[in-house]
C-alpha cells in the first residue's frame, strides 16, 4: 500500500492545539504535549493498582463488555476506562508517515543516545509504504534492555528517544486493540484508524511492529500497563500528589456529584431499617425483650442508625464545599488573567 508523502509535518499535525487557555498554531514543539503520557509517567510505580501490566484487551472485546469507545485526543487519556466507557485516542496520520519518523523521532547520529548505542529504532511505518517509496539507508536497530538501563542510569535519553518511545508503545496498544478484522471494521466505524488504511495494510504494519518487539525494544513504561481504571487514579492522585480534584474530575456538573456519593446512603438506610425492624420484633418476645445484652445492642445500634447517615451527609456536603470553593478560586483566577490579557 502507498500513503501519500506529505513534505511537510504541518500536513500531518492538528488544525491547531492548546497552549494552556489559547489556541495556537501546531508545530514540532507541540509533539511532547501529543505523545508523551507525562501525568502517568509520574504515578508509574502506582499503576499497578491501577491496571494490570497486559497489553489491552481488542476492541471487540471492549464493545462485549459494553463499554462506549470515547474518542479522546488527550494521550494521558488513552485507555483510561470507567463504568461503560473506554477513553481511546485516535491513531494520527503524521505515525504512519516515513517522514515524520525520520525527521522528529528518530535519534539523530550526534545525539548521546547514539553515542552509547546504535540508535532510537527503526520507522515502524515503512512497511505502510511500497518499496519505491523507502529511502535506500534505513535507521538503526533498537535499544535493548541493557542498552536502555545504562542511558536512564546516565540522564542521558534525548527528548527525541523519549517521544520514540511514546509513539512506540502507542502505536503498539494499536496492536492489540486492533487483532482481528472485526476489530479493525470497529475502530474505522468510530474514526480510531485513517480511511486510508486497509487491513491488508494493517496486518503488515503490525508483523513489522512485532518484530520490533521481539529485538528486544521497549516502550514507554506508561505502555507496560494496559487498560487503567479512571477511579483509582483519581484516588493514586489525590493520595500520592495531594491533588483535590485527581487525575480528571469525574462529575461534569454537582448533582451528578450528589447523586453518586449519595447513592450509598440509601443501600444503608434500607439495611439499617431492616435490622430495626429485627430489633423491634426481637424486643415484643418474652426472651430477647429481658435480655439486657440484646437490650444494650438495641439501644446502641439505634443511637448509631440516626447519627450514621447524618455524619455521612456530613462529609459529603464538606466535600462539595471544598469542591465549590476550589473552582471558584479556579474560575476567578482564570477570569483576571484573561482580562488582563486583553487589556
Amino acid at each position: 500500500m502507498a500513503l501519500p508523502r506529505s513534505p511537510q509535518l504541518v500536513d500531518l499535525l492538528p488544525a491547531s492545539i492548546r497552549n494552556e487557555d489559547t489556541l495556537e498554531h501546531p508545530s514540532v514543539a507541540c509533539l511532547d504535549d501529543e505523545l508523551n503520557p507525562k501525568r502517568l509517567n509520574k504515578i508509574y510505580y502506582c499503576l499497578w493498582l491501577a491496571g494490570r501490566p497486559m497489553p489491552p484487551r481488542p476492541l471487540h472485546y471492549q464493545r462485549a463488555a459494553s463499554r462506549e469507545i470515547v474518542v479522546d485526543e488527550k494521550m494521558d487519556m488513552h485507555l483510561v476506562w470507567e463504568p461503560n466507557k473506554i477513553h481511546l485516542k485516535p491513531l494520527p496520520r503524521y505515525l504512519l508517515s516515513y517522514e515524520f519518523w525520520k525527521d522528529n523521532l528518530v535519534c539523530e547520529p550526534t545525539c548521546s543516545c547514539a553515542s552509547l548505542t546504535t540508535g532510537s529504532g527503526t520507522d515502524p511505518s515503512h512497511k505502510m509504504q511500497s518499496a519505491a517509496e523507502k529511502p535506500h539507508s534505513q535507521p538503526s536497530s533498537p535499544l535493548n534492555s541493557k542498552q536502555r538501563s545504562m542511558i536512564q542510569t546516565n540522564g542521558n535519553i534525548c527528548q527525541r528517544h523519549q517521544l520514540y518511545d511514546c509513539a512506540y508503545g502507542f502505536l503498539f496498544s494499536y496492536v492489540a486493540l486492533i487483532q482481528y478484522e472485526s476489530d479493525f471494521r470497529i475502530a474505522q466505524s468510530a474514526f480510531l484508524l485513517p480511511k486510508t488504511v486497509t487491513w491488508a495494510a494493517w496486518k503488515e504494519l503490525v508483523l513489522q511492529l512485532l518484530n520490533e518487539k521481539n529485538r528486544g525494544h521497549l516502550p514507554n513504561k506508561r505502555f507496560i500497563f494496559g487498560e487503567l481504571r479512571l477511579h483509582r487514579l483519581n484516588t493514586i492522585y489525590r493520595i500520592c500528589l495531594g491533588t483535590l480534584r485527581g487525575y480528571r474530575l469525574e462529575y461534569q456538573t454537582y448533582g451528578s456529584f450528589f447523586v453518586d456519593n449519595l447513592a450509598p446512603i440509601v443501600s444503608i438506610i434500607t439495611y439499617v431499617v431492616v435490622v430495626l425492624t429485627a430489633m423491634q420484633v426481637g424486643l415484643a418476645t418474652d426472651r430477647l425483650g429481658r435480655s439486657e445484652a440484646f437490650q444494650r445492642a438495641s439501644y446502641g445500634f439505634t443511637v448509631f442508625s440516626i447519627l450514621f447517615p447524618l455524619f455521612f451527609v456530613g462529609i459529603v456536603f464538606c466535600w462539595f464545599l471544598i469542591l465549590f470553593i476550589s473552582n471558584l478560586r479556579a474560575t476567578l483566577s482564570f477570569k483576571k488573567k484573561r482580562l488582563q490579557s486583553t487589556v
